[in-house]
C-alpha cells in the first residue's frame, strides 16, 4: 500500500512508501526518513495513496513505523469482508491512535456489518455466524435468520450506520490483543 510519510517534525517533504516491509527492509524506511528506531511516535502519516478508506483512517495520524508496519501486514491478510468489518468499526470506534486499530483488527469478530437489508433470511444467518464465529451446518440451516435478524435490528442498542452499512456490536467482547510494546503473535 502506498504512503506518504514524514519525519514527526514535519519539515521535510513527505516521502512515498510501500507498506508493509518485511522486518529486514523496515530499517530503509527509518533511513530515508532520517529517524531512530523507537517505540514512541516518530512519523506522520501525510496520505494513503490509492485506497481512500484506508486514508480516511489514518491520514494526519502520527505514528511508529513498525507500529504501522505491523496494520499493513494484518490489513493484508483480511478478505473483502473482514476490511469492510474493520473500516466500519474504526469508523464508529473512532480510534486516535495506530495501537488502536491495531487492537480493532484483532476484534473484528465483535462486530456484525449489514449492507444489505433485501433477504432478511441471509442477513439473519451472516449475523449469527459472524458473532458464534463457527456453526454446525445443521444448526446454519436451521436457524430462522429473518428472525434473529430482526431480534438483532429491533434490541441491539449498540448499531450505527457507517459509510459501510449498518455496524452491530454482537455479544463477543474486545480484547485488547497489543500492549503498545509486544506485537501478538
Amino acid at each position: 500500500m502506498l504512503i506518504r510519510l514524514k519525519s514527526i517534525d514535519r519539515k521535510e517533504e513527505s516521502i512515498m512508501f510501500n507498506f508493509p516491509y518485511d522486518e529486514s527492509e523496515i530499517s530503509n524506511v527509518y533511513n530515508q526518513l532520517d529517524i531512530e528506531i523507537s517505540a514512541a511516535h516518530n512519523c506522520y502519516i501525510e496520505e494513503v495513496v490509492y485506497d481512500s478508506d484506508m486514508n480516511e483512517v489514518l491520514k494526519g495520524k502520527e505514528c511508529n513505523i513498525d507500529e504501522l508496519n505491523f496494520l499493513f501486514k494484518r490489513m493484508d491478510s483480511f478478505d473483502i469482508k473482514e476490511r469492510k468489518v474493520f473500516f466500519a468499526s474504526a469508523f464508529a470506534e473512532n480510534p486516535k491512535t495506530i495501537a488502536e486499530l491495531i487492537n480493532i483488527s484483532f476484534n473484528t469478530h465483535c462486530y456484525s456489518l449489514v449492507s444489505d437489508f433485501n433477504n432478511l433470511e441471509t442477513v439473519g444467518k451472516d449475523l449469527y455466524l459472524s458473532e458464534k464465529q463457527a456453526v454446525a451446518v445443521k444448526e446454519l440451516d436451521e436457524l430462522d435468520g429473518e428472525s434473529f435478524a430482526m431480534g438483532v435490528i429491533k434490541n441491539n442498542p449498540n448499531s450505527r450506520i457507517t459509510p459501510y452499512g449498518v455496524l452491530y456490536k454482537n455479544i463477543n467482547e474486545p480484547e485488547q490483543i497489543y500492549n503498545g510494546k509486544q506485537f501478538p503473535q
